[in-house]
């Protein structure tokens, strides 16, 4: 029971953590957005900076966004699973 518990626990904190990143692809998106209207694009993290090197700002929402729903997929994938593996009761008489 316990095991379970931590797993069923495990698993929404994963997929909370995707939906974060998400959260963060948009953030940076409307930035970017921002620094490219002002002319100037800087105080980026290395990895969203080869990012927006490479794609560009619709590149780095498509980066996190994909990477979010492939997080919570598997934190919903851990969490399903926890959920199955409780027995279930017999309930006859």
């Amino acid at each position: 029971m316990q095991n379970r518990t931590v797993e069923i626990v495990l698993g929404v904190l994963i997929a909370a953590a995707g939906i974060a990143l998400m959260g963060v692809g948009v953030y940076d998106f409307s930035r970017i957005g921002d620094m490219e209207a002002a002319g100037q694009v800087h105080g980026l993290t290395s990895k969203v900076k080869i990012v927006y090197a490479i794609l560009g700002k619709w590149g780095v929402l498509g980066v996190f966004g994909f990477v979010g729903v492939c997080v919570v997929i598997s934190g919903g994938d851990k969490l399903l699973n926890a959920i199955r593996a409780v027995p279930k009761r017999d309930t006859a008489v």
